[in-house]
């Protein structure tokens, strides 16, 4: 209700106020005016996951004072939209006065700066005013007298707590702070509020269990016998994560259960997933009051037309989480110029940067908005088409060279525009390898198929190496898909040889043997001998794991004859580990010792130490087999050295393994438990936490025997 009390007074509109803080009824007063310091909305049910930051707002709240010597005046929670703000600052506020610390007690306005018409500070100052018992009467007529008059009020108080939610400007709060540092205020925002010498807390989704959590309580809180998520923890754990555990949307979607009793979690699990839109469809039946897509828009009608593009085609980004410099290629600006979009970006709390601020994470919702943005509108999807082409561009030139770089013998280290060496080649591979293989899915989109070959092709040795084989059959799949788009036969053959032996190292055998011939029958036909004997090397692969071995041998001895014509001693090197493999398979270790040898001299003259470490691994298990154990644990000395070299741990870890294996044979058990731990740690290194795990157990029953026997 609103109403001008007399021409003296200024009425007041939007805003959702507590206590006193709607319009007043005309009547007389007799005794003091009524006040309304305690009128902070109900504490939020199911509060969960925020301890952290209550606990960093307690202590800038409390009576003590910051690291400088001075109080803490003015705290804010800034995030996202629907991210939780004003639930975590009415929670803390509810906490710190029962703490005692606010006896003055505690003011709340929502200055709703995001909506259209948002309250002012001369609006908000008439409801403070009123709320601290200041009669209608009694209040100044201008804005100036009533700031003057709201302060005086508050020094003449013991401290107080005000919390101005949904602050969008800096003219809504200023004139609203108080004078006396006794006082504290707490805000909240989208926005990060750099105007204002605020102690900020940052907000970010819900970790996954906390998210669960919320879901779990609020249904108890309405039906304390409907059991879903006892029943369907699976299910709940997905419904979160497609919420991306953003509150706002887990309280839509927890709505939708509450409407939908009889119905199962996974019911609405399987629509969100299937949804084309689902921003539209978590916000289905809110009646728009909670509709996700709303709040976004709110965030974006802010932005300026060049900050609002950069939003858009973040959303065009094959992941959430881009650096500076993949912001600048999508945008075709100057990193200079992208960082100070996205620091405007992140001031508004629609991305997220790094700790150290060379990358940039978008929550999945805000993504799934952008996304959207445009859609249907010839201009905007072009802009989108050929930001998408440019950065596929920019990733396949720098994964070529990568791929060179990380691949180069040490005595010709090529000279790189791009990287600076192995190492930088390496950690730009990491830190882009999610964008990398999503990018790889753009083969139909306009001008990205080739592209797509050629990231598909580069990225193939780097992710086996790693051990991502299921991005390395996913990439190398899509690069046969684009290069038979673009009809090039050449480029097939090769993905359909990479894609090989990714299947092989994902244990789908017959597969990678359909994809081998093929690829050897395409060579075949265009008459590349090189090719063929390529193609023919992963034939043999395959076949050794099938233990079809007369048939690998074949293929490894037909290939290596073609690449010693063709001059390629790598190629010869790669054809001899292959045929010692498969001799040691059938029993023939002296001759397996000589191929390994063979393949071992080439891959040291050619200075490649990752195959020259495999090599000393295999040769290795020869000699161990050959019953010369001093021999086999020197051989594998060397293997571990070489493979640590080139950071292959999963590697070094199977070297340990195979030095246990060997001595525990020969009875030394305490040296067994020393290869266990050493394999335990390469695992730790590797990102194996469960192998490591197993290998620690076998070195602690190992100690045990060795101690056992000792005793």
């Amino acid at each position: 209700m609103q109403r001008v009390l007399s021409g003296d007074h200024v009425g007041f509109s939007g805003g959702t106020y507590y206590g006193p803080v709607t319009g007043m009824a005309e009547h007389h007063h007799h005794g003091p005016a009524p006040t309304a310091t305690a009128a902070l909305p109900v504490r939020p049910a199911a509060f969960t996951g925020r301890d952290a930051a209550v606990e960093q707002l307690l202590t800038a709240l409390g009576p003590g004072t910051g690291p400088d010597g001075e109080p803490v005046l003015i705290s804010a929670v800034a995030g996202l939209g629907g991210i939780g703000k004003t639930a975590l600052a009415v929670h803390t506020a509810h906490a710190a006065r029962e703490r005692g610390w606010f006896p003055g007690g505690a003011l709340f306005v929502d200055l709703r700066g995001y909506d259209s018409a948002r309250t002012t500070a001369d609006q908000a100052v008439l409801s403070l005013l009123r709320a601290l018992g200041v009669r209608d009467a009694d209040v100044p007529a201008t804005p100036a007298d009533q700031y003057a008059l709201y302060r005086s009020q508050l020094a003449g108080r013991e401290p107080v707590l005000v919390v101005l939610d949904n602050v969008s400007d800096p003219a809504q709060v200023e004139p609203l702070l108080p004078g006396e540092g006794r006082h504290r205020v707490l805000l909240t925002s989208r926005d990060t509020l750099d105007w204002l010498p605020t102690r900020l807390v940052r907000l970010d989704e819900l970790a996954p269990d906390a998210a669960v959590a919320l879901v779990e309580r609020l249904l108890r809180n309405t039906d304390p016998d409907d059991d879903r998520a006892a029943r369907e923890p699976d299910a709940l754990r997905e419904l979160c994560a497609l919420c991306g555990h953003l509150p706002l949307a887990l309280l839509v979607t927890t709505a939708q259960l509450r409407r939908r009793r009889r119905r199962p979690v996974s019911a609405l699990v399987e629509e969100l997933r299937e949804a084309q839109d689902l921003l539209g469809t978590l916000s289905h039946g809110t009646g728009g009051a909670r509709d996700l897509r709303s709040v976004f828009d709110v965030s974006c009608a802010r932005l300026g037309p060049d900050q609002r593009r950069l939003f858009r085609l973040l959303g065009q980004a094959p992941v959430n989480d881009v650096s500076t410099r993949t912001a600048a290629v999508l945008t075709d600006l100057t990193e200079s110029a992208v960082l100070r979009l996205l620091e405007d970006l992140d001031s508004a709390s629609l991305v997220t940067p790094s700790a150290d601020g060379t990358r940039w994470r978008m929550h999945d919702l805000v993504r799934a908005h952008a996304l959207g943005i445009g859609r249907g509108d010839l201009p905007t999807e072009r802009d989108n088409d050929v930001a998408r082409a440019r950065l596929l561009a920019h990733y396949a030139r720098h994964a070529r060279a990568a791929d060179v770089q990380w691949r180069a013998s040490r005595s010709a280290l090529p000279d790189g525009d791009l990287f600076d060496g192995r190492e930088a080649a390496l950690a730009w591979l990491d830190a882009e390898r999610a964008g990398l293989v999503g990018a790889t899915a753009w083969t139909d989109r306009p001008g990205c198929a080739e592209h797509v070959v050629a990231v598909g092709l580069s990225l193939s040795g780097y992710l086996q190496q790693r051990r991502y084989l299921g991005d390395a059959a996913a990439v190398t799949r899509a690069a046969r898909e684009a290069a038979v788009r673009c009809g090039d036969r050449m480029h097939e053959g090769s993905a359909l040889t990479h894609h090989a032996n990714a299947l092989m190292k994902l244990d789908r055998r017959a597969e990678a043997i359909v994809a081998s011939q093929q690829a050897v029958a395409i060579y075949t036909e265009l008459r590349v001998p090189h090719g063929v004997a390529t193609a023919s090397c992963a034939v043999g692969n395959a076949l050794y794991d099938l233990r079809r071995f007369g048939e690998a041998l074949t293929a490894f001895t037909g290939a290596r004859r073609v690449f010693a014509e063709l001059g390629d001693q790598d190629g010869v090197a790669n054809t001899w580990n292959g045929e010692g493999l498969v001799l040691a398979a059938l029993g023939r270790h002296r001759d397996a010792k000589k191929a390994f040898l063979q393949a071992r001299s080439i891959y040291a003259d050619q200075g490649n130490p990752l195959w020259e470490g495999i090599t000393w691994h295999n040769l290795a298990t020869a000699l161990g087999d050959l019953g010369q154990v001093g021999a086999a644990l020197t051989a594998f000395r060397r293997a571990v050295a070489l493979l640590v070299e080139v950071d292959d741990w999963y590697r070094v870890a199977e070297t340990h393994l195979n030095v246990a294996t060997l001595v525990a044979a020969v009875g030394r058990d305490g040296d067994a438990a020393v290869a266990w731990t050493a394999a335990a740690g390469a695992y730790d290194r590797a990102g194996a936490p469960d192998a490591a795990a197993a290998c620690r157990r076998r070195a602690a029953d190992t100690t045990g025997r060795h101690d056992d026997t000792r005793g």
